[in-house]
């Protein structure tokens, strides 16, 4: 027990003993160039495809219309009756029509922008989703450093 405070009493002084490693500001930045950037996406597009085609069965014949041709030529007799049959179950050789279908497309959608710019001399690039304008809004983090190194860094921020 006293061995666990004593551990935690060590990592608590040397957490307090160790200065904060970076410093996070917010800057703006010169545009040099934006690109727009694409990607291909797959949508669902309703298109209406038409032509000819031959019918499934053919024309059903409707026992009142055979009555009606009697009616119209009521001395035709049988003949003429099974004459009328046999033209009214006659389907014609093709059939022109039309149905909606779905098919899938590419399209080239805005996927972000391609911007490079300058801060403090040198020249940066990052893709970001918004168009930036003539500047962009940089998060910059200092920190000490080996003597050599950097002087900061710099990230877009959108």
């Amino acid at each position: 027990m006293h061995k666990g405070l004593l551990t935690i009493a060590t990592l608590t002084t040397l957490a307090l003993a160790i200065p904060a490693t970076a410093e996070i500001f917010y800057d703006e930045a010169r545009v040099i160039a934006t690109q727009p950037v694409y990607a291909a996406r797959q949508v669902p597009v309703e298109v209406q495809e038409c032509g000819y085609e031959q019918p499934a069965t053919p024309n059903p014949v409707d026992p009142a219309m055979l009555g009606d041709a009697r009616a119209v030529d009521p001395g035709a007799g049988l003949l003429g009756a099974l004459d009328q049959d046999i033209e009214l179950r006659k389907a014609p050789a093709e059939v022109y029509r039309c149905r909606m279908v779905t098919r899938m497309e590419a399209k080239q959608e805005l996927a972000g922008y391609q911007v490079r710019y300058e801060y403090t001399g040198r020249v940066y690039e990052r893709r970001v989703a918004q168009h930036p304008g003539d500047t962009i809004r940089v998060s910059v983090g200092l920190s000490a450093s080996q003597p050599g190194a950097g002087r900061h860094r710099a990230h877009a921020r959108r």
